[in-house]
């Protein structure tokens, strides 16, 4: 009996990450890449958003916390995206997947 309880305790979901975590966690990776001067990019109103992303760990489309960020790396000019954007998975904290335009 005491077997089957612990087996159930497995079952309970762990706590998500916030979507300020998630930008935190994405700042930091950007700066351990050697990045200079990583900020969130606010522009044309962009926020931190959860999207579904499939991840070649875990084999299967996941919730992500999408964090786009800008460097010093390029020159900002009008009309312009983010440089980086890194998908956060929400259940995890890790890094599922990285898009960078910083040649």
């Amino acid at each position: 009996m005491i077997l089957l309880l612990l087996g159930c305790s497995n079952t309970i979901s762990s706590k998500e990450i916030s979507s300020k975590e998630a930008e935190d966690i994405a700042i930091k990776q950007a700066i351990e890449e050697g990045y200079s001067n990583p900020r969130l990019f606010t522009d044309y109103g962009t926020t931190t958003s959860e999207r579904i992303i499939y991840s070649i760990k875990h084999q299967k489309d996941v919730r992500a916390w999408e964090v786009v960020l800008v460097t010093d790396e390029r020159p900002r000019e009008e009309a312009m995206l983010g440089d980086l954007y890194y998908f956060v998975h929400i259940e995890t904290g890790e890094i599922v997947h990285k898009v960078s335009g910083v040649f």
